[in-house]
């Protein structure tokens, strides 16, 4: 609570370096949902430049793909009454949260930044992640298309596939097991 918050996806990779790397195994693998995906792509991305082995997978959850961006997003302008009726119609932050007036001044701000960095962020183009890519999306998600999903193919040196999942935005919550599923038996095989 104490740090500043941070608005650009580069320097956020940047941190995952100096904090991530030095703990990192040889065979590894990335999940990342909505703004995690992205920043799973470009932490695989920078690690592949830095000479480390690339994940051997990655899942990438309710997240339009890096090169998958149709109009500027300006969620992270909203006013915070106006953010917090966007929250509530993902559906995935608790109502008793969202009705505490004294933490959502906490977690705001911070929120915030993290929209801004993802809201902000643009593909360098031909950047691409050398990994096999697993795509998982909820068929309810009404902030992501399923062809903004389709379209990691685009960004991927290695295998790609795409899962549907009953749930919304949050489907990771709502259909857990079946992620869960998906996401073993996919490792198991690398």
């Amino acid at each position: 609570m104490n740090e500043p918050a941070i608005t650009d996806m580069a320097a956020l990779v940047e941190l995952l370096v100096e904090d991530v790397l030095p703990a990192l195994p040889s065979r590894y693998a990335f999940v990342g949902h909505s703004m995690g995906a992205l920043l799973a792509f470009e932490f695989a991305c920078r690690l592949t430049e830095l000479g480390h082995a690339p994940p051997v997978h990655m899942f990438v959850a309710a997240c339009s793909s890096p090169s998958w961006r149709t109009s500027a997003s300006e969620l992270h302008r909203l006013s915070d009454p106006e953010l917090l009726a966007y929250l509530r119609e993902l559906n995935g932050t608790p109502r008793e949260l969202l009705e505490n007036d004294e933490l959502m001044a906490l977690v705001l701000p911070t929120l915030r930044a993290d929209l801004t960095a993802t809201e902000t962020y643009v593909h360098a183009p031909g950047r691409r992640v050398t990994a096999g890519v697993s795509a998982l999306h909820g068929r309810n998600d009404v902030s992501v298309s399923r062809e903004a999903m389709l379209a990691w193919r685009e960004v991927v040196n290695g295998t790609f596939s795409y899962h549907e999942f009953r749930g919304d935005h949050f489907f990771v919550l709502q259909d857990e097991a079946d992620v869960l599923d998906v996401i073993c038996a996919t490792v198991r095989e690398r």
